[in-house]
């Protein structure tokens, strides 16, 4: 089933993504079983989910949230990576949310590659929305931020002159 594909892509790709970052027995809760009930609860709050497969196998998934603009759950598989789907994932889930002039995502600061496709693809530093102390959270083991970025692209210098 989709859900069950896209559960494990979330939860290889999180656990690969915060295993410097997050204490090793916090990454192995985030199971694709722990993923899938993250996913089914993100669903009923009016999340859509999206799934991208390369040659029939799911390496992909995006999630958006026309309540609120937001684009979340952004991961590919890490063998997956430097291949071009994050963009493509992050291009199609902004355009689902064409009737939002700027959605939004968080991005742990700590994420570089994470941060510099959402740069390239027009987003822009909005805020500090968390902030993870080791000294205050047990499940930390390096001091991170979680930030909010807005679709904002740059204006061309076409685009300039015409205003």
């Amino acid at each position: 089933d989709q859900l069950n594909a896209a559960a494990r892509v979330y939860s290889e790709s999180w656990q690969q993504s915060h295993e410097a970052i997050c204490t090793p027995d916090f990454v192995a809760k985030h199971t694709p079983q722990a993923m899938r009930q993250r996913l089914d609860a993100d669903r009923a709050a009016g999340w859509a989910f999206y799934l991208h497969s390369t040659a029939g196998k799911p390496d992909g998934i995006v999630g958006v949230c026309h309540k609120t603009g937001e684009i979340g759950r952004l991961y590919v598989r890490p063998e997956s990576q430097g291949q071009g789907i994050g963009a493509l994932l992050l291009e199609f889930a902004r355009k689902k949310l064409s009737e939002h002039a700027a959605p939004h995502l968080f991005v742990l600061d700590v994420n570089l590659p994470a941060l510099a496709l959402y740069l390239r693809m027009g987003y822009r530093f909005d805020s500090v929305e968390k902030v993870y102390d080791p000294a205050e959270n047990p499940a930390a083991v390096q001091f991170c931020r979680e930030l909010k970025f807005i679709y904002a692209p740059r204006k061309t210098e076409e685009e300039k002159s015409e205003n």
